[in-house]
C-alpha cells in the first residue's frame, strides 16, 4: 500500500496533498446537497400525495355500496403511499445527507489542526533559516574586518605603509581585540543558530508525517463513509419500491373484486 508520506513529501507534495484532500469533501459537500435535494422532491411530493388523499376521503363519501369499498381501498393506499414517501424523505436526510455533512465538518477541522501545525512549523524553519543566513553574513563579515586591521597592524610593526604614532597604533590593537571579542560571539551565535535551524526543520519534518498519517487515515474513513451512504441509499429505495408495488397490488385486487 502506497502511503501519503511516501507520495506527498518532496516538491509541491504538501500543496498536491491538500488539493487531493480538499476534492475530497468537495464531493461529499456535492452527495449531500444532491441527497438533500432528493429529500425536498420526496417532501414536495408527499405534500401533493396528502392533497390528494383529502380530496379522495370528501369524493369517497360520494359513493356507496361496493364501489365505495373498492375505492374507500385506494384512499388508505395512498395514504400508505404517502407515509413510505415520508419515511424516504426522513431517512435520505437524517441518515445520508446529515451523516455525510457531520463527516465533512468534523474531518475539516481535524485537516485544519494538522495543517495549520505544518504551517507554522514551516513558518518557523523559514524565520529560522533567515536568522540563520544574516548572521552567517555578519560573521563573514567580522572576519573580514579583523583579518584586515592584523594585516594593518602587522604593516605597522614592520615598519610598512604609512607610518602611525603610538596612539593610533593602540586603537589600532584596541579595535583588534574587540574584533576578535566580536568573531568569537558571532561564531557562537552563528553554530547555535544551525543549531536552532536544523531543530525548525525536526519540527516541521515531524508535523509534516502527522499531517500526512491524519489525512491518510481520514482519506480512508470518507471512502468507508462513502460506500455505507451509497449502501444505505439503496436500501432506503428499496424500502419505497416493495411497499409501492404492494400497494399497486393490492389496488388490483380491489378492482378484481369489484368486477
Amino acid at each position: 500500500m502506497c502511503h501519503f508520506q511516501d507520495s506527498f513529501w518532496w516538491g509541491n507534495g504538501y500543496e498536491e496533498m491538500h488539493r487531493y484532500i480538499k476534492q475530497g469533501e468537495e464531493f461529499c459537500k456535492e452527495m449531500e446537497g444532491i441527497v438533500t435535494e432528493r429529500s425536498d422532491v420526496e417532501k414536495e411530493y408527499v405534500k401533493g400525495l396528502h392533497k390528494l388523499v383529502m380530496k379522495a376521503k370528501k369524493t369517497v363519501k360520494k359513493c356507496v355500496g361496493s364501489v365505495q369499498n373498492a375505492w374507500q381501498k385506494m384512499v388508505v393506499e395512498l395514504e400508505a403511499e404517502e407515509e413510505i414517501h415520508r419515511s424516504l424523505s426522513f431517512g435520505l436526510s437524517q441518515d445520508v445527507a446529515k451523516v455525510l455533512n457531520g463527516l465533512t465538518e468534523q474531518q475539516i477541522k481535524q485537516r485544519h489542526v494538522v495543517e495549520n501545525a505544518v504551517k507554522d512549523r514551516l513558518k518557523a524553519h523559514g524565520e529560522k533559516q533567515k536568522q540563520q543566513l544574516r548572521l552567517k553574513k555578519t560573521s563573514h563579515k567580522t572576519c573580514r574586518d579583523l583579518e584586515s586591521a592584523l594585516e594593518t597592524l602587522a604593516d605597522v610593526k614592520a615598519n610598512r605603509g604609512k607610518p602611525m604614532s603610538e596612539k593610533d597604533v593602540a586603537k589600532l590593537e584596541k579595535n583588534c581585540r574587540k574584533l576578535e571579542e566580536a568573531l568569537v560571539k558571532s561564531d557562537r551565535d552563528y553554530r547555535d543558530s544551525n543549531m536552532k535551524t536544523e531543530e525548525a526543520r525536526l519540527a516541521w519534518e515531524a508535523s509534516m508525517y502527522r499531517c500526512c498519517q491524519t489525512l491518510e487515515a481520514m482519506e480512508l474513513e470518507r471512502c468507508q463513509q462513502v460506500q455505507l451512504m451509497l449502501v444505505k441509499y439503496s436500501q432506503l429505495v428499496e424500502t419505497v419500491i416493495r411497499p409501492t408495488e404492494q400497494v399497486y397490488l393490492q389496488i388490483i385486487c380491489s378492482q378484481r373484486i369489484q368486477d
